[in-house]
């Protein structure tokens, strides 16, 4: 079984193929851009969404593979990113606002004083610029009228798009990362979005990871091939970590996240987030730490010809604070991302903690590697 896999990062946009045993078949890879200014980080919808069906058509031609030997296909997101759109014309009204974007710093102040407890009870989430909330609030607030628009997250624009029922869909675990919805009941939460005073009442519908939303628009492969998993970049990471029988990760991308599987109860503990794993029904729990955004560092480091060892040691100092504090000590813990691929990094790791067993995945990109896995498990009735 070949399985399809699209990966929706920050800096770029990668197809994969795996064949049957979770081997790269193929891999095509685009660039998209960034526009940055005091604080601001935007992303066009629309680059967003021709750079993934680029790469999705080229990835099955030069793979040579006939795309009905491929079962289906999963997708991951960078996560957070938020977008409005025109319902009736499909443009957008406002570039995408990026995870990284800190423009509504002061109003998350605000709203800290007042709904921190009841926020984090409710989402598992530490107020931030970070979460999609603020961001949607500051658009809605700028552009006025919500009438006839549509939002959410990176996934549900790219579904929206080109998939042929239109779904408007998200999965749990992006939907967990929008600090608009309650990871108890699984539910959108009518409370958070008036406490963020977004006033609209489009909720898209949100499924288990390991679901059916539906099948990619045939003239991009020449057959109506089936979305059978969708999750949230870490979470898809965190789901090929528990194949290698360990329950926390550490994903080095553009930036690094620190991820501790709770399994069927909602924990809090101090400044980690709690969010929720790819299912095929119900809740799984995790804690995640969002450590530092390093990759624009490494690949200025790259192009300069520098070499990686003082960044990749600063780099592990950070993550041992972290790995100090999990609730769990770790035996094992798996690393993906590019980074992974200096050996500097892995070196400084197990010097600061012999008693780990660090286990490095067979591509570094263990992110779509999770979806593969989803994709497998959502198709076979597994989990």
């Amino acid at each position: 079984m070949n399985s399809l896999v699209l990966d929706v990062g920050t800096t770029n946009i990668k197809a994969i193929i795996f064949d049957a045993s979770f081997k790269v078949v193929s891999s095509v890879s685009r660039e998209i851009s960034t526009k940055t200014e005091n604080g601001k980080v935007e992303q066009d919808p629309k680059e967003i969404l021709l750079a993934s069906k680029d790469v999705i058509k080229r990835v099955v031609e030069e793979s040579k593979i006939d795309p009905k030997l491929i079962s289906g296909w999963g997708m991951t997101v960078q996560r957070e990113t938020v977008v409005v759109w025109n319902k009736e014309t499909g443009e957008p009204v406002y570039p995408a606002i990026s995870w990284q974007d800190n423009r509504t710093s002061e109003l998350c102040e605000s709203i800290k004083e007042l709904q921190e407890k009841n926020i984090r009870e409710k989402t598992g989430l530490l107020i931030s610029p970070y979460f999609s909330a603020s961001k949607l609030a500051w658009i809605f607030k700028h552009i006025g009228n919500t009438e006839g628009l549509m939002w959410g997250t990176i996934d549900t624009w790219i579904m929206w798009n080109i998939l042929t029922e239109k779904p408007y869909a998200t999965d749990y675990t992006n939907a967990s990362r929008t600090m608009l919805f309650n990871i108890n009941t699984l539910s959108w939460d009518e409370e958070l979005f008036n406490v963020w005073d977004i006033k609209i009442n489009n909720r898209p519908l949100a499924k288990p990871s390991l679901s059916r939303f539906g099948t990619l628009d045939e003239s991009i492969v020449g057959i109506p091939l089936e979305l059978v998993a969708v999750s949230g970049d870490q979470q898809a990471s965190m789901y090929g970590a528990l194949k290698r029988d360990t329950e926390t990760k550490i994903t080095f991308g553009t930036g690094t996240f620190l991820v501790q599987r709770l399994k069927d109860e909602f924990l809090v503990f101090n400044n980690f987030f709690t969010t929720l794993l790819p299912t095929k029904n119900g809740a799984s729990y995790a804690i995640e730490a969002k450590i530092g955004e390093f990759g624009q560092t490494i690949a200025h480091l790259l192009g300069q010809g520098i070499s990686l060892e003082n960044i990749t040691k600063e780099i592990a100092v950070s993550v041992s604070t972290w790995i100090k504090s999990l609730p769990v000590a770790p035996k094992s813990i798996v690393v993906d991302g590019g980074i992974t691929q200096s050996p500097f990094l892995l070196e400084a790791l197990r010097k600061n903690f012999p008693e780990i067993v660090f286990i490095e995945q067979p591509t570094f990109e263990g992110t779509a590697l999770g979806v593969a896995f989803m994709v497998f498990d959502s198709l076979n009735g597994e989990e």
